[in-house]
């Protein structure tokens, strides 16, 4: 048997996919990728379980532009745990929401940007397309 994820009603981990929606978030809250780093080594222990980047790579600390550029799963993982930043599971989630995922589909919050919740493909297509008028409004302007 194959499994096709492109066609599966039974969903998928969204993987890397959630990023989008994790950095939306983040500027959205006034943090500028450009100016605000992140710890991206690992691993990093989230209940019990040790999250790497891919590769096991270590990246040291990066902008979160960079971050997202090598797809950091660690940093991203920091950028969602850390308290300071305000960027939380339940407001990533909102923000996927906002941007048309279904709120039914994604069950709990997600507990990590990479991590958690099985929505469909075709179900991301909305969201996703949404994405670069978000961040046209919401792109922190440096005069």
């Amino acid at each position: 048997d194959q499994y096709n994820i492109a066609t599966s009603n039974s969903g998928t981990q969204t993987g890397s996919t959630f990023k989008a929606f994790t950095i939306t978030d983040a500027i959205e809250k006034g943090i500028n990728p450009q100016t605000t780093y992140m710890n991206c080594n690992g691993p990093v222990e989230v209940n019990g379980s040790k999250i790497y980047n891919y590769g096991k790579q270590n990246y040291g600390s990066l902008s979160i532009a960079n971050m997202t550029a090598v797809s950091s799963n660690t940093g991203f993982i920091r950028l969602i745990t850390d308290t300071s930043s305000g960027v939380t599971p339940e407001s990533v989630k909102s923000v996927a929401e906002r941007l048309g995922l279904d709120g039914d589909n994604l069950g709990t919050a997600p507990r990590l940007p990479s991590v958690s919740t099985t929505p469909t493909p075709p179900k991301w297509q909305a969201p996703m397309a949404r994405l670069p008028q978000v961040a046209c409004i919401a792109t922190p302007r440096v005069s």
